[in-house]
């Protein structure tokens, strides 16, 4: 199942999508149902989605008439995405967090950021998997599980941890079931399972993106970000989403700043020569396995070649946020600060 019309679909960016689009290789409508067709084939072994959306395959469909008549809403236009579990869809889909505890529940209106991405031409295919209430059931869980949609699982070896809440939003795009997908971070929810299953994703600043319609856990931390195969893309939809919301405060305070496009700065890697980055010795890098440590060299030499300075640190507090056992202590310091 890896063409279309004849057409190579592995790991295609949206602007190889938008590409076939207007030159008619193959339509929305083609698209989303070979995205659902795969998920039928793959998501039994990775459990990345929980749900597609019945309306999906229509919604393609009035996407491409209005290609066909002339109008495009931008680089989103009719690419299909996924969105985690615990953001709010108005449609014929659950919103559940992962959880039966949610289960025929009915949302209010869909998210802001569900808004905007429809807004911008999106299809919402479907929900991404999770950890079930976004790790937040208790102190004892199994990353990446939820009784509704199972285990996510890693899909460079089954046997791996996906890693976080947002693992199956991560997962959809590194297995290639979707090219797009919106995942939330609390604390490394989205960021973890990027590097663990090897996407981009970008954790915004809180407040870039709103938080209205998103199942929280904590105002201070949460926030909502996008996955996607290259920065490029992961960025394009953050420009879709990112916004102020009347319902979301932190949006519109005055050090949340958006002056223009991010893809504006999309540039190469010469505007990383003369940039500094840290590695942390103590506590991390010296207990990395033999194994990681050499695939993190290739990445830190490559950046070496590009002209960043790679400064060995030590995190200042690694000592005190350390259990007996050499994990890290989430419940550190005042208990109505703690992690």
């Amino acid at each position: 199942m890896s063409k279309l019309n004849g057409w190579d679909m592995y790991e295609l960016t949206i602007s190889d999508l938008q590409r076939h689009f207007s030159q008619q290789h193959f339509s929305c409508v083609e698209c989303t149902s070979y995205c659902i067709d795969y998920i039928q084939v793959v998501n039994p072994y990775v459990e990345a989605v929980i749900e597609i959306n019945p309306e999906a395959l229509a919604i393609a469909k009035r996407l491409d008439r209005e290609r066909l008549a002339g109008k495009t809403r931008g680089l989103l236009h009719g690419l299909p995405l996924l969105v985690k579990d615990n953001v709010a869809t108005k449609d014929s889909m659950q919103t559940t967090a992962g959880s039966w505890a949610l289960l025929g529940s009915i949302v209010r209106k869909d998210a802001f950021t569900i808004s905007r991405l429809r807004d911008a031409g999106a299809i919402i295919l479907g929900h991404a998997n999770m950890s079930e209430w976004a790790s937040l059931r208790s102190k004892e869980y199994s990353t990446s599980y939820s009784p509704r949609g199972g285990q996510v699982r890693n899909p460079y070896d089954l046997r791996k941890s996906p890693f976080g809440s947002s693992s199956g939003s991560a997962v959809a795009v590194s297995a290639n079931l979707i090219p797009l997908s919106i995942g939330t971070e609390t604390d490394t929810s989205i960021i973890g399972p990027a590097g663990a299953n090897g996407v981009v994703g970008i954790k915004p600043t809180v407040g870039l993106t709103s938080r209205a319609g998103v199942i929280p856990i904590s105002e201070n931390l949460d926030t909502v970000g996008p996955f996607g195969r290259t920065v490029a893309d992961a960025v394009a939809v953050l420009d879709a989403i990112a916004a102020p919301d009347a319902d979301d405060a932190f949006t519109s305070v005055p050090e949340r700043m958006q002056p223009k496009s991010y893809l504006s700065y999309i540039s190469t890697q010469d505007v990383l020569r003369g940039a500094c980055s840290s590695l942390p010795m103590k506590g991390c890098w010296d207990l990395a396995p033999e194994s990681c440590k050499a695939v993190a060299s290739k990445v830190l030499g490559a950046m070496r070649q590009v002209g960043v300075e790679i400064i060995e640190v030590n995190l200042p507090s690694i000592e005190e946020r350390k259990t007996p056992d050499g994990s890290w202590d989430w419940e550190h310091g005042d208990p109505a600060k703690s992690e």
